[in-house]
């Protein structure tokens, strides 16, 4: 969920991605970045053919990982959805996604398990997060995949219950 910028801030850092070949870049790119040779990482695991729906349904595993030291943290991408039922958000800090083809249920279900993160844990997205647990914070511009500039939603889990009693609401 989060990006390997972020592990060289000090976070702790997990990142999920659905389709094999995305993976692979992004086990390929954290080698160079630990200044190790590039591992072959397609025979760990699943095929290149492998398609995202598959991973959907499969429980998300680590497929490479950088271990913390020398002012970094700890940087592990897994192959799977952050989607799946066991993936457990509440110890998240910061949580991006780019959410450009999620389905309005996709987004609903995360917005659920971002429910579960502390409040004032920050969110990046392309689309925002619906629900008063969610407080939007602006936009900020970052590079993707797709183009070198593309607007992120920037929003802050809130504590609802506090919400709810400076309210009045109960």
């Amino acid at each position: 969920a989060l990006r390997g910028e972020d592990a060289l801030l000090g976070f702790d850092a997990g990142g999920y991605e659905l389709a094999q070949p995305r993976i692979l870049t992004a086990c390929r790119a954290l080698d160079k970045l630990a200044g190790r040779g590039v591992a072959d990482f397609a025979e760990q695991g699943a095929t290149l053919d492998d398609g995202a729906e598959q991973n959907l349904l499969q429980l998300p595993y680590q497929k490479c990982s950088l271990d913390a030291a020398n002012g970094h943290g700890q940087l592990s991408f897994f192959l799977g959805s952050f989607a799946h039922p066991s993936v457990d958000l509440g110890g998240v800090d910061v949580l991006f996604t780019d959410s450009l083809l999620w389905t309005d249920a996709t987004m609903r279900d995360l917005a659920r398990k971002a429910n579960a993160m502390r409040p004032g844990s920050i969110i990046i997205s392309f689309k925002p997060f619906e629900g008063e647990a969610f407080r939007s914070e602006g936009r900020l511009t970052l590079p993707c995949s797709r183009y070198p500039e593309t607007e992120f939603e920037v929003q802050r889990v809130v504590d609802v219950a506090s919400k709810h009693q400076v309210l009045g609401g109960g």
